[in-house]
């Protein structure tokens, strides 16, 4: 079993839980949530506010790109789908091929949700 390292901000405090757990960790001091970083993020000193700072904005600036990300391949696969589905539609009609448009229109709107 590995642990994992959450840091608290605001109180610049870190704490080690247990990876499988999944209660939200608080702060002992302030009773914020903290933000888990992982295992191999190493935490600055106390004493250092700036490498503080800057770990939060790297932090800050990992989860946006990761949305992007993940808004990209949203997008990317909306239009393979779309694309999918027109080439099936410009076909001529048959059983399958109904169903298999019916499955791909299904998978655009949860995609569209």
């Amino acid at each position: 079993m590995s642990n994992r390292k959450y840091l608290c901000f605001e109180c610049q405090l870190a704490f080690r839980r247990d990876a499988n757990s999944s209660k939200p960790v608080k702060c002992s001091q302030c009773a914020g949530y903290c933000v888990n970083i992982g295992y191999k993020i190493p935490v600055p000193p106390k004493n250092k506010p700036k490498e503080w700072e800057a770990l939060k904005t790297q932090l800050e600036n990992e989860e946006k790109e990761l949305v992007d990300s993940r808004k990209y391949a949203n997008i990317k696969n909306k239009h393979s789908l779309e694309k999918e589905l027109e080439k099936l539609e410009a076909l001529p009609e048959n059983s399958g091929r109904k169903s298999l448009i019916k499955k791909i229109k299904q998978r655009l709107e949860r995609v569209n949700a």
